[in-house]
């Protein structure tokens, strides 16, 4: 009989579930939509040979335009609001 050697299983990584719901649609129109509309309508008109690879470059591009947005919207206070001491 052949030497058998046991099965090692993987246990799969636990995944949250898709984010959905109203807040979720409202952040995703605001946040991210205009600027992939914005991509895809830039895709239509010059049809590069890798359209994936260009709308990627144009969305990391334009996340570099406004880091201040994104480091104000990650810290969870916005310095243009300002108080008097």
């Amino acid at each position: 009989m052949p030497h058998c050697r046991p099965i090692m299983t993987v246990k799969e990584p636990e995944v949250s579930p898709p984010a959905s719901g109203a807040p979720t649609r409202v952040w995703l129109n605001k946040e991210v939509s205009p600027a992939l509309l914005e991509g895809m309508r830039m895709l239509a008109r010059t049809k590069p040979q890798d359209p994936l690879r260009v709308l990627g470059q144009f969305l990391i591009d334009r996340s570099n335009e406004a880091p201040a947005k994104n480091e104000e919207a990650s810290s969870g206070h916005d310095d243009s609001v300002k108080t008097e001491n």
